[in-house]
């Protein structure tokens, strides 16, 4: 090797001797800011837990529907009808206590956080309501004798729902 390289380690060794105290302590505040902050035993408020599945709101929103329908040009009187996949589901916030028994194990404990209302009672804090999807679409109406009100109807019912095309029926109603 040559005497210029060695020069260089030379220099390099130096420079770290210079530098290891500061090197040591940026060293040593990685290692902190990657140490785990909190004991699992410790309380601490977690994420949403899915708690209920409340009944859909299925009924105001197909009286909706029926309204806004039967002001398309020829469709006459309207009546929807929706089915969903799921119902709706309220999230709430919870708070998770984890504690060590006597045995050696531990258990968890999850309770809903709950904040006073006005009038004096308390109520669960709602982080997230998560609406059902709709599965399919009956409507039935007078006007569906003609083709253009089907489509137009089928389209309608599809961009309120979200529901493909083909998940959407439209029949003539009886006279």
């Amino acid at each position: 090797m040559e005497r210029g390289q060695f020069l260089n380690l030379k220099a390099i060794g130096e420079t770290f001797k210079k530098f290891k105290y500061p090197a040591l302590i940026l060293l040593l505040g990685a290692v902190l800011l990657l140490w785990p902050s909190k004991k699992e035993t410790e309380s601490e408020v977690t994420q949403p837990l899915l708690t209920e599945t409340i009944p859909s709101q299925g009924d105001s929103t197909q009286a909706e529907m029926e309204n806004i329908l039967s002001c398309i040009d020829g469709a006459g009187e309207v009546r929807v009808l929706l089915t969903r996949k799921t119902g709706d589901e309220t999230l709430y916030l919870t708070d998770t206590t984890e504690s060590e028994n006597s045995d050696g194990g531990s258990s968890r404990t999850q309770s809903a956080v709950r904040v006073n209302v006005s009038g004096g009672g308390e109520a669960p804090v709602i982080t997230k309501t998560v609406y059902g999807q709709y599965q399919g679409a009956l409507v039935v109406c007078e006007g569906a004798d003609s083709a253009e009100v089907r489509l137009k109807l089928v389209n309608a019912v599809a961009s309120l729902t979200g529901l493909s095309a083909d998940r959407v029926t439209v029949i003539k109603m009886k006279s």
